[in-house]
């Protein structure tokens, strides 16, 4: 009796090509993927922290120019931050440090009237 099944043929597997030594130490050398800007990207905390202290002792100095002292703050963090990383800063992100330096400016207040009263 013959066999009449039909007969498979698998294709061959495909090489993956070979990756140069130039090309590899092209990829090691790729920037490195940025954080996002929150409380666990620690360039960020010590970028807005010291911001949020020196807009804080501005203002109470300052007292009639207190709340443009404060913005100044947050633009403050965004300066030290991208002298500090080098990274070029998206509009939400520039107010994602703004918010940390505002939390900052919040928490230190909070300690400091508490402490008082």
């Amino acid at each position: 009796m013959v066999d009449d099944a039909p007969v498979v043929v698998l294709p061959e597997p495909e090489s993956r090509p070979s990756i140069s030594p130039e090309q590899l130490a092209a990829a090691s050398n790729a920037p490195p993927v940025p954080q996002p800007i929150s409380l666990s990207n620690g360039s960020a905390v010590r970028a807005a922290l010291p911001a949020g202290i020196s807009a804080l002792l501005f203002s109470a100095v300052l007292a009639p120019f207190a709340l443009p002292l404060l913005i100044a703050g947050g633009i403050f963090t965004v300066f030290l931050y991208r002298r500090r990383t080098g990274q070029v800063l998206s509009i939400l992100n520039g107010a994602r440090l703004g918010w940390l330096t505002g939390l900052f400016l919040f928490l230190i207040l909070l300690v400091a009237l508490t402490a008082i009263v």
